[in-house]
């Protein structure tokens, strides 16, 4: 029914005294009360079974997971976490073992794909000149280790 015959049955019924349609009552509405109870009690169930079985009973388990599964920008939030710790403690050596983990051939390359998709992404101008300086240390040493060898 619109508005507008709501309107005009309500008038009808208040002033003109012609036939009105009977008023429900509050128990006439108990039946509805008790759908909606059950049903929010059986989602809220459903729920909490969902999440206990996936905390409790069967947890997802993660084993060897390496950095080198990570998405790109992952693997570059990572490449600038060893850029940090090379920036605070200067020892390349480590800053290789720790980016030999995205297992690329060349760290210098790891590094320097990081470099190009935080320039494309926008990453903090202090970040890149961590990360740049980390790929300037590791091409450095890249060659002063092919030229002393013979």
């Amino acid at each position: 029914m619109s508005v507008l015959g709501f309107m005009r049955q309500g008038f009808h019924c208040a002033f003109l005294y012609t036939s009105c349609p009977p008023v429900r009552s509050v128990a006439q509405y108990g039946g509805m009360f008790w759908r909606w109870l059950f049903f929010l009690l059986f989602i809220a169930l459903g729920v909490a079974a969902g999440l206990i079985y996936g905390w409790v009973i069967n947890p997802a388990q993660y084993t060897d997971a390496s950095p080198a599964l990570l998405k790109e920008d992952y693997r570059t939030d990572y490449v600038l976490m060893v850029a940090e710790t090379f920036s605070s403690g200067q020892d390349l050596s480590v800053a290789s073992d720790r980016l030999e983990y995205l297992e690329s051939p060349d760290p210098a390359q790891a590094v320097l794909e990081a470099v190009d998709f935080a320039e494309r992404v926008g990453y903090h101008p202090d970040d890149l000149l961590q990360m740049r300086s980390l790929l300037s240390a590791l091409q450095a040493g890249s060659q002063g280790g092919a030229g002393a060898s013979p």
